[in-house]
Order: structure tokens, then C-alpha cells, then sequence
């Protein structure tokens, strides 16, 4: 490649990968959007809009042959959701409008293209760079809001919440924010350079986890990821008496920290009058007991209103079962079996890409991370599909040129 090319390549690619990120925190959440493209944290046509204009952009100006390690696999889900979509609108009847606000967010997986081009062409940094940067100011803004509201309840993002809203801004940081939080600790421990840039971009993400999105199993699944990376550390090099103390203090820190999450949650689950869990347990239950007669379609993506015939096939007699809070079981129940085949792949060959991966301590942290959270949420949820697409795009970016292709 000519080094003109080559330079115009990476200013295109980065303007590319910027704009996908700010679109998926609809520029931090302070500009007023249609309410189309607003709404509730969860709404991500936006950023499935932006995504679908940057992979045509990608393909028509930068490169339309090469697709990445996953690019097979992201068709053949492509395939699944529509073969979803068929079955919906056969069996539900539901109309087109609806299906299509169903199926819509998985375009957000299209900014995988340009976002592997640029990891696998000009490295990590670059990448990095762009969601640290974003990361920081988004968590910014979400504190200082959560700061704003406990002191005189006002709300200054342009989202909307819930009548019994309590100050949790759940979903705001996750996203970028899931996978941003290993890429800078994976930059601070391989990259010494902008070390002032990884550690803000960890601390604030940290804290915004804490505070702002109060997630328990985010939390834990971020901290656990962060702990098998410290663990995974040039574990086979010689060290000094000085690493070894440090890890000893970092891991007894984080068993601590742990240990009070795991507590709190058993506390939570044992308690017979929490209504999340109550509603978690028996919309396994629930969903369990569809699986004969749904096991290759599933019950549908779609979540029809209240005044659907509809509506309690899928949320349950009390409508309170969500796909959403059960991780794996739920996307069997919403999808079907092929989807579940198509999950458990992804992650089998992200094992097999790590092992010679360029990045193999932050791979080890993106799949620990998906895998506590297996059970409690999924990727293909529509709130986490761009840190599906980063995760795609970062273990299938990190293999040398000489490597197999799978």
C-alpha cells in the first residue's frame, strides 16, 4: 500500500471508528435528538444508523475484501436474526414496523469492519486511544449527573427514565465503557506510553460502574476479567520479590472486593421478596418450559405491547420475565437454539485466536469478562452489541499475517 493511501486509510478509518463511538453514547447523551433516535438509555438506532453509513463508507473507500476472522460468523448471524424475523411475522403476525425495530440494532455489528481495519492495520493505540478519550468524557458526564441529581433531583441528559427512576443510570456505562475499562488496564500493563490516559480512563470507568450504572455482576464480571489479566501477566517470565508482593496486594484487594459483591448477591438471591430475583428465577423456570416447543426459533426478538394477544407468551403470565436478565437462557428462549450454537462458537474460537494473539492478556480479560456474565446477560442483548462488536474486533484483529484463518 502507497503511503498516501495508507495515511488517507487511517484518517478515514479513524474518523470512521470515532464516529461509531460517540453515536453509540448519542454524543454523551447532552444534545437534543429526535425522539426517534432518543428515548430511553436502550435506544440504539442512532448508533445502528451510523454504523451501517460507516461499513458502506468502509467498503466503497477503503477496503471490500477484507472482512475480518468474524465477518463469516456475522453473516451467518445476519441469517439467523432474518430466519427470527420470518418466523415472527408468520406466527405472530406482527407487523413490519415492528419486526424491523427488532432486528434493526444488530446492524451496529457492520462497525466491526471498520473497526478491525483499523486495530489490524495500525494497531491497538489508535483504537484505544479513541474509546479512552470517549470513555473519560462520557464517564464525566454520568457522574456529574448522578452528583446534580442527589443534590436537587435535577436531570440534565436528554434520556429519558422511568416514573420510580432512583438515581441508577443503568446502561450508560456499558458499552464502550465494558471493554474500554480492560483495553486501558492491557494498555497500561503492555504500553507504557500515555500512562496518565489509561489509568484516568480506568479510575473513571471504575467509578461510573460503581456509582452510576450499580451493577453488581457488571461489576464483578469487569473485576474478575481484571483479576485473570493480572494473574495471566508474563506468569511464565522470572520476577522480582517486588512483583510478587504487588500481585499478592492487588489480588487480596480484589478477593476482598469480590468477596463483598458475591456476598451481597447470595444475600439478594436468598431474599424471597426481591423482585429481580423473583423475576430472574422463574423466568428461567419459564422459559424452560417453551424450550420443546420453541427450540429452533425461540419465542421471537421481539417484545410486543401490553394490548398483544401476544404479550405473555413471551414475559410471562405477571409480564415481568425479560430475556435480558437471564444470559444465555434468554437468548434461547428469544432466538432459538441456532443462536446459542452461534454464541458458544464465538467463544470456542476466541479461545482458539488467543492462543497466538498479539494481545493474548487482554483477550484472556474480554473473555473472562463474557463468560461470568454468561449466565446473567448476553452480547447479543441490543444495549451490549457494541461491546460484541468491539470484542469480535479485538481478538480477531491480533493475529500475526502468517496465521491461519479460521
Amino acid at each position: 500500500m502507497k503511503e498516501k493511501e495508507y495515511n488517507k486509510n487511517y484518517t478515514l478509518s479513524m474518523i470512521l471508528v470515532s464516529c461509531i463511538f460517540i453515536a453509540s453514547n448519542r454524543f454523551f447523551y447532552l444534545l437534543p435528538l429526535p425522539q426517534l433516535l432518543a428515548q430511553q438509555v436502550s435506544n440504539v438506532l442512532l448508533l445502528a444508523i451510523v454504523s451501517t453509513i460507516a461499513f458502506f463508507i468502509y467498503i466503497l473507500f477503503i477496503s471490500y475484501k477484507d472482512y475480518g476472522r468474524f465477518g463469516k460468523e456475522i453473516i451467518i448471524l445476519y441469517i439467523i436474526v432474518l430466519g427470527n424475523a420470518n418466523y415472527m411475522y408468520r406466527t405472530y403476525n406482527y407487523s413490519s414496523t415492528q419486526i424491523l425495530w427488532g432486528i434493526i440494532p444488530f446492524l451496529i455489528l457492520l462497525g466491526y469492519f471498520p473497526v478491525t481495519y483499523l486495530i489490524k492495520n495500525y494497531g491497538l493505540d489508535p483504537f484505544a486511544r479513541i474509546i479512552e478519550i470517549i470513555s473519560i468524557i462520557l464517564g464525566i458526564v454520568a457522574i456529574t449527573q448522578i452528583i446534580v441529581y442527589r443534590l436537587n433531583g435535577n436531570i440534565f441528559l436528554n434520556i429519558i427514565t422511568s416514573s420510580n427512576f432512583n438515581g441508577r443510570l443503568s446502561g450508560i456505562c456499558d458499552g464502550v465503557m465494558r471493554v474500554g475499562i480492560l483495553v486501558s488496564l492491557y494498555q497500561f500493563i503492555e504500553n507504557r506510553k500515555s500512562l496518565r490516559l489509561h489509568i484516568l480512563n480506568f479510575i473513571i470507568s471504575l467509578l461510573c460502574i460503581i456509582f452510576v450504572d450499580q451493577s453488581r455482576i457488571y461489576l464483578m464480571s469487569v473485576l474478575i476479567g481484571v483479576l485473570f489479566m493480572i494473574i495471566a501477566k508474563d506468569y511464565h517470565k522470572r520476577k522480582a520479590y517486588f512483583d510478587y508482593f504487588i500481585y499478592l496486594l492487588t489480588f487480596i484487594a480484589i478477593a476482598i472486593f469480590l468477596q463483598v459483591i458475591i456476598n451481597s448477591l447470595l444475600n439478594t438471591l436468598s431474599d424471597a421478596n426481591n423482585g429481580s430475583n423473583y423475576a430472574r428465577r422463574y423466568a428461567i423456570e419459564y422459559f424452560f418450559s417453551q424450550y420443546p416447543t420453541h427450540f429452533w426459533s425461540g419465542l421471537g426478538i421481539v417484545v410486543p405491547d401490553e394490548s398483544n394477544i401476544y404479550y405473555h407468551l413471551i414475559t410471562g403470565i405477571y409480564g415481568i420475565y425479560n430475556y435480558n436478565d437471564v444470559g444465555i437462557f434468554g437468548l434461547m428462549a428469544s432466538m432459538g437454539i441456532f443462536a446459542v450454537a452461534w454464541y458458544i462458537w464465538i467463544i470456542i474460537k476466541s479461545f482458539i485466536l488467543t492462543k497466538k494473539s498479539k494481545h493474548k492478556l487482554l483477550n484472556v480479560g474480554l473473555i473472562v469478562e463474557l463468560l461470568v456474565s454468561i449466565f446473567t446477560m448476553s452480547y447479543l442483548d441490543r444495549g451490549l452489541l457494541v461491546s460484541l462488536m468491539m470484542f469480535l474486533a479485538i481478538i480477531g484483529s491480533g493475529q500475526y499475517n502468517n496465521e491461519q484463518q479460521y
